[in-house]
């Protein structure tokens, strides 16, 4: 397989991949809506899923535009632009959000009392607010020539690899310091369960929750940001810059036959949806109350299609479970959140 082929299938994989998950990250806005109760945990589900859901469905709209002849055929367009956005915030959102989550479940257990300070409702909106400005700032000063170029064309020829560095290091540096969380949580979570409290059980739950959201994103996050470091790079040579071609072809060919940092643009490229399929399912998997949720609902429709069925005497009750052992519910005396 040539490597124009195998950029096609990835291409074609991550097209797919687009139904999937803005089925799931509907789902999980819907239930953080409707069923889901107030934890921290809804509030980061949420928080990942709706970049993705949002993305998807641009996405969507573009090949059913396309059906019709209508696809936007400049990269300048609005519905590109905004597209492009948001594909980048799908990965530093769920880095912020990611790290900011861990640093919270962290500080549950290792400082009980600056917890229930922090996760007051005001402090919440507040810290996951702050990630939004700040994940903004960063799409736009990492991927400049997705979007800043395509807006201000005079610019095509500026240098932005020293912006695209720093957001690089930053965004590294937070990569670093969730895993230095994540560790020192099950540190602490697996000391935990070596004790005889009586909650050992929610403990154990905890760190499995833990280790099924983190784990598995996080690898293609490390694969997306040795990709962009590759982009500030060729940034720095002058790659980018329309000035250094004599046209884009010439641009194309170079690109491919880039030995190093080639190979791993596209693949940090080609496997965003991966990632984020990976995000949306985890977060499904790994939380209780999205599980008991999804739980509920399938037995509650099942029930209703077997009474009309008349398989199934139409006063019979479902005993549906509930979600009290949540890894982060809210606290009705203290109108913030606490560890479960």
């Amino acid at each position: 397989m040539s490597i124009v082929e195998f950029v096609v299938l990835l291409s074609f994989v991550d097209h797919v991949l687009s139904y999937p998950i803005l089925i799931l990250s509907g789902l999980i806005i819907c239930l953080s809506l409707k069923v889901v109760p107030s934890s921290l945990s809804r509030t980061y589900c949420l928080n990942v899923a709706v970049p993705s859901f949002l993305s998807t469905f641009l996405f969507t709209l573009a090949t059913v535009l396309d059906i019709f002849g209508l696809r936007p055929q400049t990269d300048d367009h609005p519905l590109v632009l905004i597209y492009a956005f948001l594909r980048g915030f799908t990965l530093y959102g769920y880095l912020y959000f990611s790290t900011l989550t861990i640093f919270l479940a962290y500080i549950g257990y290792a400082k009980p009392l600056l917890f229930q300070a922090l996760v007051k409702t005001r402090n919440i909106v507040m810290m996951f607010g702050f990630g939004y400005v700040w994940t903004s700032i960063a799409v736009l000063a990492l991927f400049p020539r997705y979007i800043v170029t395509k807006l201000f064309k005079p610019l095509e020829e500026v240098d932005f690899s020293v912006p695209m560095m720093v957001e690089i290091v930053v965004a590294v540096i937070l990569y670093l310091l969730m895993l230095l969380l994540y560790i020192l949580a099950i540190i602490r979570m697996v000391r935990r369960l070596h004790s005889e409290s009586s909650s050992s059980i929610s403990h154990w739950n905890v760190l499995k929750s833990v280790l099924i959201y983190c784990t598995p994103p996080n690898i293609f996050v490390a694969l997306a940001l040795s990709g962009y470091m590759c982009d500030a790079v060729l940034e720095s040579r002058g790659f980018f810059r329309p000035s250094s071609w004599p046209s884009k072809e010439a641009m194309r060919t170079a690109f491919q036959n880039e030995q190093l940092c080639g190979p791993i643009r596209v693949w940090s490229q080609s496997l965003t949806n991966v990632r984020l399929f990976v995000s949306v399912a985890t977060a499904l998997i790994a939380f209780r109350d999205y599980r008991v949720a999804i739980r509920n609902g399938s037995l509650r429709i099942g029930i209703r299609v077997l009474k009309t069925l008349r398989i199934v005497d139409q006063n019979y009750e479902l005993s549906v479970a509930t979600s009290e052992n949540s890894l982060f519910r809210k606290s009705t005396k203290s109108g913030g959140l606490q560890s479960g």
